[in-house]
Order: C-alpha cells, then sequence, then structure tokens
C-alpha cells in the first residue's frame, strides 16, 4: 500500500469536513478496581431487568 502521513489523513479529513483527533491516554485500572467490578458483576448477576 501507500505510505501517508498523519498531516495527509488530517488534511483530507478536514477537506471532507471532519475533524481529526487522537484517544486521550488514560491509567489502566488497578487491581482493586478490577476486584471491585468483578465483585459487583457476581453480586447482581441474577437480577430481574426491573433491578436495574
Amino acid at each position: 500500500g501507500n505510505i501517508v502521513t498523519k498531516k495527509t489523513i488530517g488534511n483530507t479529513l478536514r477537506h471532507e469536513g471532519l475533524k481529526s483527533c487522537s484517544a486521550r491516554n488514560v491509567p489502566l485500572l488497578k487491581k482493586a478496581h478490577v476486584r471491585a467490578r468483578l465483585n459487583f458483576a457476581n453480586e447482581h448477576l441474577k437480577d430481574s431487568e426491573e433491578n436495574w
């Protein structure tokens, strides 16, 4: 394939009326957060739809 630069892609997107952007770096989940989410999911696994 062809080699293109970020600038070329950004210019093409702008020409088409779009904006280019990069995803923001966010911190990864800590082990405690992963455990808490898993515990929550397991506790609510059998909840009915009315509870949500």
